[in-house]
């Protein structure tokens, strides 16, 4: 009911990623991360308590973590962003290797992303950093490498606890996720190229993933028991 064009006062207003963290939007332009000011979304100027914080690189996603910790992430390290405002932000280092490829930050319970390690998690630790990250999916090294360079978007199913990424060809992969542990990794293809992902929850709070294709078709993923109305192709090799 409302259409609220937000301008940033950038020669190019448009920001590769957004994230809503202590009542403040945060957008990207390349390594620059710019907030409003706390419960003032529409409104991008220093006055109102609007800032900007380089991280040095192209900055890939944004995750709140526990603690209402925002997590910056950058193509090949990860930073953690603390304060309430303007007035007392700090920015430090989570992980100087690890990063993570652009549309593939989730969060399941805790935080994952696809890297050149294979997908990653950042999770809470009483150490000092507050947090760590590691490699999840070491197994499945081979499937990792075919699709990071086609990445195109990711999506998660809170309610079958699985975390997807799709390629730009139509392929990705699915990894489910049984506690704190990775309880399989499949493979998965689509006859369209998905280009973006949507994640949420519809009024009943079931589990609604749209997928946007190259052919401009908006599609709503594991709905029916058909690919928009052609078969679905399956095999079945015994041991």
């Amino acid at each position: 009911t409302v259409f609220v064009p937000i301008r940033t006062g950038m020669t190019v207003d448009a920001p590769s990623h957004l994230h809503c963290h202590r009542k403040m939007l945060f957008l990207s332009f390349r390594g620059s991360s710019q907030n409003s000011g706390v419960g003032t979304p529409y409104i991008w100027t220093a006055t109102t308590g609007a800032s900007e914080i380089g991280i040095g690189e192209d900055i890939t996603g944004y995750q709140t973590q526990p603690g209402d910790v925002l997590a910056i992430f950058g193509r090949n390290a990860t930073y953690q962003l603390q304060g309430y405002s303007i007035a007392d932000f700090a920015l430090s280092t989570i992980s100087p290797e690890v990063g993570a490829i652009a549309y593939t930050v989730q969060n399941i319970g805790v935080t994952y992303s696809l890297d050149d390690r294979g997908v990653t998690k950042i999770s809470a630790t009483p150490a000092y950093g507050n947090f760590n990250s590691g490699t999840v999916s070491r197994l499945a090294q081979p499937v990792m490498d075919e699709i990071r360079s086609k990445v195109a978007a990711s999506a998660v199913y809170r309610t079958r606890n699985q975390y997807r990424v799709y390629a730009n060809d139509g392929t990705g992969f699915i990894m489910t996720i049984e506690g704190n542990k990775v309880a399989g990794i499949t493979t998965l293809s689509y006859p369209f190229n998905v280009t973006c992902a949507c994640s949420a929850e519809d009024s009943t709070g079931k589990d609604v993933v749209f997928l946007g294709a190259d052919n401009g078709y908006v599609y709503q993923a594991d709905k029916g028991p058909s690919f928009d109305g052609a078969a679905i192709e399956a095999s079945l090799r015994l041991p």
